[in-house]
């Protein structure tokens, strides 16, 4: 998708924009799931962990 729009300034911003936003949706998420993990039954400790681990990277 860079490549398609490396020669436009403003696609590119746009491009920064939309990345930026899923960035904080990862991160919104992960401490979403941190927020109700007591109430994830079945899920082991270890894996929402890792998955919040990932999702905040």
């Amino acid at each position: 998708m860079l490549t398609l729009v490396q020669d436009d300034p403003a696609m590119l911003a746009e491009l920064r924009a939309l990345l930026d936003e899923m960035d904080w949706l990862l991160v919104d998420l992960a401490n979403e799931i941190d927020r109700r993990s007591p109430e994830l039954d079945g899920l082991s400790a270890g894996a929402l962990k890792d998955l919040q681990g990932f999702l905040r990277q």
